[in-house]
């Protein structure tokens, strides 16, 4: 006959199972009449002391794992900011660089982007993140007070003010001028298209 429940029944199994190797190991049986009532509990004794140390074990493990799992996502929580925000030469992409171990201008792995992709998805960041941010932006941009332009070239000023070396922005500084000599100029580009919205009330000099 077989318990209904299945956890009695994997019990019931596990005790049968014990019972055969300890008459093999031993060549008795708990029936076995030549144990005091104190050596029984000697022996019940013992075998709770074992329990209690295999439970401190197992909880010692359980907060290892823990430790690393929690370590495993500020990882990917750093490198998540460092690869979507920070420039190597940012003050805070070279601390997130430096606590990670990462040289500053050396570009992620494909193992730390795909580490940085998994954790930012655990932490309900959605697939189309790496599209840029509309984070704050109203639903339908007022062209009296919103301008579209080109992303690379805001880009491009953008980084040669906060995060280049100080030469980048005064070499674009430097040849803006003639503005038809230097079309590709991020700064001229930026202005061209400032200037060439309709509704701007006062353009760029």
């Amino acid at each position: 006959m077989h318990s209904p429940d299945q956890n009695v029944e994997r019990n019931r199994q596990l005790l049968l199972q014990r019972s055969i190797a300890g008459l093999q190991k031993y060549g008795v049986t708990t029936e076995r009449g030549d144990l005091t009532l104190n050596q029984w509990l000697q022996h019940l004794l013992e075998e709770l002391l074992d329990a209690a140390n295999y439970i401190q074990a197992a909880m010692s493990n359980a907060e290892h794992d823990a430790l690393a799992h929690r370590c495993s996502l500020y990882e990917g929580m750093l490198l998540w900011i460092l690869y979507h925000h920070q420039g190597g030469s940012s003050r805070t992409g070279l601390a997130i660089r430096s606590v990670l171990g990462i040289e500053e201008h050396a570009a992620l792995s494909a193992e730390q982007v795909k580490h940085a992709t998994n954790v930012a998805r655990q932490c309900g960041v959605p697939d189309n993140a790496d599209e840029p941010r509309r984070i704050g932006l109203p639903a339908k941009v007022n062209p009296a007070t919103h301008v579209t332009v080109s992303r690379d070239a805001l880009k491009q000023v953008l980084n040669a003010l906060a995060n280049a070396p100080a030469h980048h922005i005064r070499e674009l500084q430097a040849t803006l001028r003639p503005a038809d000599m230097f079309p590709d100029n991020p700064i001229n580009i930026l202005i061209a298209e400032f200037n060439g919205t309709d509704e701007q009330s006062g353009g760029v000099e």
